[in-house]
């Protein structure tokens, strides 16, 4: 939004600011927001009416989980949960994640916590490589 001063005594302009309202955000923020979450409930109800449907089915414990995501007839019938499966059942293409556990050990395991018990350890570090999946945000 402009602002501009004028003197009263004088016809000159002698200040132009500009606010730092956002209008976009006070206009459509709220049904940007409502829209979101509106999409998230949909999304959620969408996996769940799927999960739901191939829970019902039967599935043999012999059968490989990476071929039965694989067919075109299961990726377009659960399209939600195949995508779920591309992701945590693919090897990864690179070592990243691995380096990244390894990071993440280093600021676990400090000469302070030398005494950890592995499992309290490892319970430690699967937090730490999962707590953005559960929507917590940590201030680094």
């Amino acid at each position: 939004m402009l602002k501009l001063s004028v003197d009263p005594n004088s016809e000159v302009v002698e200040d132009l600011q500009v606010e730092d309202d956002d209008l976009f955000s006070d206009l459509f923020g709220e049904r940007i927001r409502s829209s979101e979450s509106k999409t998230e409930q949909s999304v959620k109800t969408s996996v769940e009416a799927e999960f739901t449907k191939w829970s019902l089915q039967q599935h043999s414990l012999s059968e490989d989980p990476y071929m039965f995501w694989a067919s075109a007839t299961n990726r377009v019938s659960f399209p939600n949960l195949a995508l779920l499966a591309d992701k945590h059942l693919s090897t990864p293409a690179s070592s990243v994640d691995v380096e990244r556990a390894f990071s993440g050990a280093r600021h676990i395991l400090t000469d302070y916590r030398k005494s950890l018990s592995p499992k309290k350890f490892a319970m430690l570090l699967f937090l730490h490589q999962n707590i953005k999946f559960m929507g917590i945000e940590l201030g680094d």
